[in-house]
């Protein structure tokens, strides 16, 4: 069902933006990279649907890269790079206020392919597989400020003039959700709304810091190791808590000692104050430290880190704020089934154990 809708939300898009298009005065060429044409947006709708049946299974792909292979299947290359990345901005790509089909919508943790701007909706690799869902909706207005990216290209089709942002005061969030009876044409976008969680969370990936000093101190080791993992919040608002297919710490203090350096290679001993682990058995015994090594080495980059393989680290504060959300997301809707009550009082019992061992933590350190 899912992959019919592809086709045809995909399809609608493209005859949707043909007919619509508007005959503009020529205008000069500029020399130099441009964003991409209309026409050229409708290139990368056409190529979703020979990805999509690429992929086999959940566990193959994730929205970054599933992009990345829309991308290039619709010969726009650029050098693969995770959401996060992308958010930030890349020299592929331009960011716009107003953005077209075949555009990029990012989201710290998350990006998709903008499928009809008028009716809000984007496609990505969401829990259920490749979808098509509403970018306003309530679930992607939760997840914060989205942005919108044109690639840019030396050769671009001129169909007409694209719109280019000027100055980003950070983007308003989208405007409420307006689907409803008085929008029949908007709301008869059979669009899944339920379950909008993306399922094939990004793992921490190498990151390049800088050091005052010759060598990286302990200090900077830590500071990267947080910036390393500082999405893994999102395995939280995606995964079975149960069984979430690898290890995810949350921590309530993070310490580093130890590092070494030889030449361009170095170590450090990192040690985490946990407050359980995720899918282990050890989930809600008494706090422990966690003892783990890390390794760095000096690139033309800068010092890179490298991450901890199968493993998420998540502060007590970020999951905090990730699970009240998935718990609040929940509880909007009136009819539960039995897995989203069982999945409810995960959440609860998860809560229930971070705020205790704090408050435990604390009422010790203050007597």
């Amino acid at each position: 069902m899912t992959g019919r809708f592809i086709f045809v939300a995909v399809g609608l898009a493209i005859a949707s933006a043909a007919l619509g298009q508007n005959i503009r005065p020529t205008s000069a060429e500029v020399p130099g990279p441009s964003p991409i044409a209309r026409a050229e947006g409708r290139k990368i709708l056409a190529t979703i649907p020979t990805v999509t049946a690429d992929v086999q299974s959940e566990s193959e792909t994730d929205c970054s890269h599933l992009v990345h292979d829309v991308y290039e299947r619709a010969g726009f290359v650029y050098e693969y790079l995770s959401s996060s990345e992308l958010y930030i901005g890349s020299a592929n790509f331009t960011r716009v206020r107003v953005p077209q089909a075949g555009d990029l919508v990012v989201w710290r943790g998350h990006v998709g392919i903008i499928i009809d701007p008028k009716a809000h909706t984007f496609f990505s690799f969401v829990r259920s597989g490749p979808d098509t869902q509403f970018y306003d909706s309530p679930y992607w207005r939760s997840r914060g400020i989205a942005r919108f990216f044109r690639y840019v290209t030396a050769k671009p089709l001129h169909a007409g003039r694209t719109l280019q942002a000027a100055g980003h005061p950070d983007d308003r969030p989208p405007q409420g959700d307006s689907r409803n009876s008085e929008n029949p044409a908007r709301a008869s976008h059979a669009v899944s709304t339920v379950d909008a969680r993306p399922t094939a969370v990004e793992t921490s990936r190498e990151i390049a810091f800088q050091v005052t000093g010759k060598n990286p101190s302990a200090e900077e080791v830590a500071a990267a190791f947080v910036e390393m993992n500082e999405d893994s919040g999102e395995a939280l608002r995606t995964r079975s808590l149960s069984n979430p297919g690898e290890s995810i710490i949350i921590y309530r203090e993070l310490r580093v000692s130890a590092v070494q350096t030889k030449g361009k290679r170095g170590t450090a001993l990192v040690r985490i104050e946990s407050l359980g682990t995720l899918g282990d058995t050890q989930t809600g015994s008494p706090l422990r430290w966690r003892e783990q090594s890390l390794g760095f080495e000096k690139t033309k980059r800068g010092w890179v880190v490298r991450p901890i393989k199968n493993t998420a680290y998540v502060r007590r504060e970020v999951a905090l704020q990730v699970l009240s959300a998935r718990l609040a997301d929940l509880a909007e809707n009136m009819d539960t089934t039995p897995q989203q009550e069982r999945e409810q009082r995960e959440i609860i019992g998860l809560l229930n154990l971070l705020v205790a061992n704090h408050s435990s933590t604390a009422s010790a350190q203050s007597n």
